[in-house]
């Protein structure tokens, strides 16, 4: 029987760099079908990630990450996330990601006046998408 213990190993890793390499309580991940909440002793699982909030807790407090894709190996003692693209709520440029959410609205309502393929209004929505997610993690600031 494994020793459970009350913190488990969180590392979140970009393509770039790694985000988080930290002794945590608790850790919730975007999975690709709804939420994830992990704790130590949790049983080993692997899950693709969808877009969301990552968060963790540590001594109390929370931090929270925006992520967009990628996967998550938990064992009873780690979690290992990696993650396509991945940005800390208080690394967010508030102005320029509303400057960007502005520009993608316009995009959007040229759409509606017609001339844009489907694939190309899809790619205006992943956009708004992650800006609003950026904006909504940018929120959960401490």
């Amino acid at each position: 029987m494994e020793k459970i213990t009350n913190k488990i190993l969180l590392e979140v890793i970009t393509p770039q760099k790694q985000l988080v390499k930290e002794e945590v309580e608790e850790v919730i991940v975007p999975g690709e079908l709804g939420y994830l909440g992990i704790l130590p002793g949790h049983r080993p699982l692997l899950s693709t990630l969808g877009y969301g909030v990552l968060s963790f807790r540590k001594e109390n407090k929370n931090r929270y990450f925006a992520v967009f894709g990628g996967y998550v190996e938990v064992l009873p003692e780690r979690v290992l996330v990696f993650v396509n693209e991945g940005k800390e709520a208080g690394d967010i440029n508030v102005e320029n990601v509303k400057e960007e959410k502005r520009k993608i609205e316009e995009e959007l309502e040229k759409a509606k006046r017609g001339g844009f393929k489907p694939d190309e209004i899809e790619k205006i929505l992943l956009r708004l998408r992650k800006v609003l997610l950026l904006l909504e993690v940018a929120n959960k600031r401490s």
